[in-house]
């Protein structure tokens, strides 16, 4: 219930920790969640707020009525949130409207023996391997996988009562 600048600085944070834990994850070995090599993003913090932060400070401030000033602050600031998430979603639908506009207008002249006159942008064949994956197929995802390969681990056959 800080002040939306402030309250943004520590959710940034926040993600900065997510990140560096997610690092020492993957030097382990051990599988690491994709959430935490997002880094920050608005609809993070609107989800986190409405699921555990607002019913928390709405139960404080029935309980304790000074703590409605604080239960006002949060609001704002969710809804500071909401409008700027909101905001970059109408504007990348507009982009997203011009992208579209632009492909569907040509010319005949556009066109000389079924191809193309216009340079089209090249599309990559392979998903760039730098980028982290939702499904789990990620430059983080294969390493924890070769680390789990490469360790020894007891078959059935192995385990059992030594003579």
């Amino acid at each position: 219930c800080r002040e939306p600048a402030l309250a943004e600085r520590w959710a940034r944070l926040l993600a900065e920790e997510f990140r560096l834990q997610a690092k020492k994850e993957e030097e382990t070995g051990v599988e690491v969640s994709t959430f935490m090599l997002g880094g920050y993003k608005a609809g993070n913090e609107i989800f986190f707020i409405q699921t555990f932060v607002k019913p928390l400070w709405d139960t404080m401030a029935l309980w304790n009525p000074p703590f409605k000033f604080y239960l006002q602050q949060l609001t704002n600031h969710l809804d500071l949130l909401q409008k700027r998430t909101q905001a970059k979603e109408d504007n990348d639908d507009r982009d997203d409207e011009k992208m579209i506009e632009n492909r569907s207008t040509f010319h005949p002249g556009d066109f000389k023996n079924g191809r193309s006159t216009k340079s089209m942008p090249t599309q990559r064949s392979q998903p760039r391997s730098d980028l982290p994956s939702i499904h789990g197929d990620g430059p983080v995802s294969r390493f924890a996988r070769q680390k789990r390969a490469s360790l020894q681990v007891p078959q059935a056959a192995d385990v059992g009562p030594r003579a």
